[in-house]
């Protein structure tokens, strides 16, 4: 079970959707619809609300972000110690490893590992052993230093050991929430074709891959495997 989102289908008619996981704040939390993040609203401590329902079949994901790099509470000398604020240094460190186990993928079932194939290289992989559905993430990676991808992300992989049957699948690749290449496996074909500028992702970035077309039933068993190289290169 995952510990810091959760997933759904639009309808085309619900536009609330519960938020089942923690939280330190409202503002780190974060749904998006397919690959966009769409307005949404509050209509209480556990639900939010799209401005327009969700269309029927789309991937919805309501997931949770805690800041990672300073600590939301600090404590000095001879200060008095609130304990709620006591807890939130705790929940703070809870939460932030909670979120790095789902991105992981020992929780949703896919394995993604940054690897460094060279002296300057850094490959991230991911293995999705499954059938992905329209807008799910497939890979989710903070990046950790500034790296490049080279135009058409030349000497990346990608291998399906099940062809898509019925339409092809394309994968929006992204920096955040913003596509800077394309990942396409034509109908019957076990290898994917990639396309897309050079582009920078700075540390601090978050790598994202998503199924932004029709799911396919039978597509499944992706190895996805992208070249980047650091940035002072």
């Amino acid at each position: 079970m995952a510990l810091s989102y959760v997933t759904y289908t639009g309808d085309g008619v619900t536009k609330n959707f519960a938020v089942p996981f923690p939280y330190l704040e409202k503002s780190h939390v974060y749904p998006t619809v397919g690959d966009t993040m769409p307005a949404f609203t509050w209509v209480n401590a556990q639900t939010v609300s799209f401005a327009v329902a969700p269309s029927d079949g789309i991937g919805i994901k309501i997931f949770r972000s805690t800041p990672k790099v300073l600590p939301v509470v600090t404590f000095y000398n001879d200060q008095a110690v609130d304990v709620e604020r006591f807890n939130d240094a705790i929940r703070q460190a809870l939460y932030v490893a909670q979120e790095l186990e789902d991105l992981s993928g020992s929780v949703i079932n896919q394995y993604v590992s940054a690897i460094q194939t060279g002296a300057w290289w850094y490959d991230v992989s991911a293995s999705i052993p499954y059938t992905p559905l329209k807008g799910e993430y497939v890979l989710i990676l903070p990046v950790v230093r500034d790296v490049q991808v080279p135009a058409n992300f030349s000497g990346s992989l990608a291998y399906a050991a099940t062809a898509p049957a019925e339409r092809a699948q394309v994968f929006s690749i992204m920096r955040d929430l913003t596509s800077i290449g394309t990942l396409t496996f034509a109908v019957g074909s076990s290898t994917g074709v990639f396309s897309g500028s050079a582009a920078s992702i700075p540390a601090g970035a978050v790598l994202r891959v998503a199924l932004t077309s029709e799911a396919d039933s039978v597509f499944k068993d992706i190895g996805i495997t992208l070249r980047t190289t650091r940035a002072d290169e």
